[in-house]
């Protein structure tokens, strides 16, 4: 079992924009990021704000997550979050790249992990021992994140 926290902070932004959701990535679709390509599998969710995150197979095979939106800045800020910190806490989804082709929408890369903690705790009853190994792993990340300063406004089981 895998937990994992995703982290959204920065000021408040108004950009909208102007290209209809429709025109994310299709499946099938090959985006090429600094260290490889990635073939889109699988929409696993589309939110009403031009949002969505899909499944990919990376150049060896290997599933990846790609999150793209577009005109905002909490992609951006997530990536630079998840670049700050992921060497500092093993509680946060390491980003493992940054698309650069196809620039709109701005996509990145995250790794993909087999389960995560709300689809293990519907799929049977966490144990004590476990659920006091979540609350540990959540409060050592935000302990990190906290210490510089940085506060957490979003909250996520996957």
């Amino acid at each position: 079992m895998h937990q994992c926290l995703l982290i959204f902070c920065a000021p408040n932004s108004k950009l909208k924009s102007p290209l209809p959701m429709s025109r994310l990535f299709q499946l099938g679709s090959t985006l090429l990021g600094r260290l490889g390509s990635y073939v889109i599998t699988k929409e696993i969710h589309r939110a009403a704000d031009d949002a969505a995150v899909f499944l990919a197979r990376d150049d060896n095979g290997k599933n990846a997550i790609i999150k793209s939106i577009r005109g905002h800045w909490r992609l951006q800020n997530e990536a630079s979050v998840l670049k700050r910190y992921q060497t500092r806490s093993p509680y946060l989804r390491p980003l493992v790249d940054e698309i650069q082709v196809p620039l709109d929408p701005p996509s990145i890369v995250l790794r993909y992990l087999d389960n995560d903690l709300l689809s293990e705790s519907n799929q049977r009853r966490l144990s004590r021992p476990q659920i006091k190994q979540v609350a540990r792993a959540i409060l050592e990340a935000l302990k990190v994140l906290h210490k510089d300063g940085m506060v957490h406004t979003g909250r996520s089981l996957s």
